[in-house]
């Protein structure tokens, strides 16, 4: 039998069935491509198993609960994005250079507990970027560049236990800025340029446990200005 016959034809018919069957209707709206998401849909793909980010299967990914997307130099986070992450629960995209967060972008990830968006270059985000996210436990800010936040910004965190908004550049904040965060146990206002409690901002978080107020411009608070009784504060003394 001919070489060719031999070695080579069973291999040609192989490769031929294999296209055909991965070209087919039924097999075609099992995977998808991602390769347009870049640095992030082969990070989405290595993360579910497959080869590479043209052929990604869509059951793996919306199976995924857990994503680290720190430091990928990331300048921005658009809407399309997490598309098809429906069952994630962790989010990290800390140590990048992002400066925005395009509308909707959180929406296809509504089931999502945990956010951390720590040292990036953020100095304003939109109202409503986090209103999707009504199960989110835990939400890190810290060491961006935020001088304010709308105080819209938490309102349907009704989840959140956890808020970390250290190493930022407030002075002051609203008086509104924390409202409807019922369930927060940790609030971290340290290394920030703050000269005295907001108190307006605070009143109404009565299941706070720690308040982290460290490295500001005040040395000392009264008792009667906190939340509730239990709040442990981190630095500044309480006095009477």
């Amino acid at each position: 039998m001919p070489y060719i016959i031999r070695e080579i034809l069973p291999k040609l018919l192989l490769t031929l069935a294999l296209f055909s069957l991965l070209s087919s209707p039924l097999i075609a709206q099992d995977f998808i491509n991602i390769c347009d998401r870049g640095i992030v849909g082969d990070l989405i793909a290595k993360n579910v198993g497959s080869l590479n980010c043209a052929h990604v299967e869509i059951k793996a990914m919306a199976a995924l609960e857990s994503l680290n997307l720190s430091d990928l130099r990331l300048t921005e986070i658009n809407n399309d994005l997490f598309v098809g992450l429906s069952s994630l629960k962790i989010l990290f995209l800390n140590r990048n250079r992002i400066t925005q967060i395009s509308r909707g972008s959180f929406k296809p990830i509504a089931q999502l507990e945990e956010l951390y968006i720590s040292d990036n270059r953020l100095t304003e985000i939109r109202p409503t970027t986090f209103h999707d996210l009504t199960k989110l436990v835990i939400l890190s800010l810290k060491n961006n560049k935020f001088q304010s936040l709308d105080p819209q910004i938490f309102q349907n965190l009704g989840w959140l236990k956890e808020l970390n908004l250290a190493d930022n550049m407030f002075e002051e904040m609203n008086k509104n800025q924390f409202q409807g965060l019922v369930s927060l146990l940790i609030l971290n206002l340290s290394q920030n340029d703050f000269t005295e409690l907001p108190t307006e901002a605070i009143k109404d978080l009565t299941n706070l446990r720690i308040l982290d107020l460290r490295n500001n411009g005040f040395y000392t608070i009264q008792n009667n200005l906190l939340p509730n009784s239990f709040v442990k504060v981190l630095g500044p003394a309480l006095v009477p």
